[in-house]
């Protein structure tokens, strides 16, 4: 996530003394088996992740950054020293649904999908590659790869893995921020079109795999970590509420709602993740076309 959350001196209590509202059940877990204790990253001991024993983990205090990895506590913190210590005793960790969008019901996701142009014209001012979604030339260095997007879109329509791939690859670690946008946007995208119940899943794990692979080179453990989770369809509560609202048929105020939680995450992490999804459930980049 690109300044997922603000972490200053003007925080409000030290970790150690904060309660845990909410927790992940990767974050929760990892803790129970480190005893509570997290550490900071190497070249990142002044953001908000954390290392425990193996797994990484990241502290907020916004409940749209519910994750699976996420410890979200009941206030603004100070993190001090290189060791964090979390009571996890009272906690019962959070675990994402994911369902299956059958093939009938994919006409009326993707109606429900273009008539949400007029209100996300009304939100924030789209950032990222979610200006794409508006018609909308996305803010240099990401307008360079608008025709990559374009391209992995029309893969997505004719249903072939390879052409996403090759799409995508150069995106793997491109722009600004903790996490790439290429990397959320692609991840996102993957865990979108991973919802459809299609016959050939096994070629489009095969190349969310590859183009995992290249993020473990190209990016960085943070960032391929989350797109890992993507893949595997394990992301935050926002994206797994609007994927819910859109299976099962929901108001739309239920989706914009959604929405609106998922874009507050990061700078434009949440815009970016909300683009890839669309683009890799239904094929589209603009919903106002």
């Amino acid at each position: 996530m690109n300044a997922m959350v603000n972490v200053t001196e003007s925080a409000t209590t030290n970790v150690s003394t904060n309660a845990i509202k909410l927790i992940g059940f990767k974050a929760y877990e990892a803790l129970v088996r480190a005893g509570g204790d997290a550490q900071a990253i190497p070249g990142f001991a002044h953001t908000p992740y954390l290392h425990v024993n193996g797994e990484i983990i990241w502290l907020g205090s916004d409940l749209a950054e519910l994750h699976p990895r996420a410890v979200i506590m009941e206030r603004p913190f100070l993190l001090k020293g290189k060791t964090q210590h979390f009571d996890t005793s009272d906690s019962r960790p959070w675990h994402p649904h994911r369902g299956v969008l059958e093939a009938a019901h994919l006409p009326r996701v993707m109606e429900t999908c273009r008539a949400l142009c007029k209100p996300l014209q009304t939100l924030a001012p789209a950032k990222g590659f979610g200006s794409m979604l508006l018609n909308q030339v996305p803010e240099y260095p990401l307008n360079l790869a608008s025709r990559n997007i374009e391209n992995i879109a029309c893969g997505f329509r004719k249903g072939s893995p390879e052409h996403v791939y090759q799409a995508a690859l150069p995106l793997i670690g491109f722009g600004p921020g903790v996490t790439p946008p290429g990397d959320d946007f692609i991840g996102a995208a993957l865990f979108g079109r991973a919802l459809l119940a299609k016959s050939d899943a096994a070629a489009w794990d095969d190349i969310a795999q590859r183009l995992l692979g290249k993020a473990k080179d190209r990016s960085h453990i943070i960032s391929s970590t989350l797109m890992a989770d993507l893949i595997a369809g394990h992301s935050f509560a926002p994206l797994h509420q609007l994927a819910e609202a859109l299976m099962y048929a929901q108001a739309q105020a239920e989706v914009i709602a959604a929405i609106q939680k998922l874009i507050r995450i990061g700078h434009s992490s949440g815009w970016d993740m909300l683009s890839g999804f669309i683009v890799g459930l239904t094929g589209r980049v603009s919903l106002c076309d």
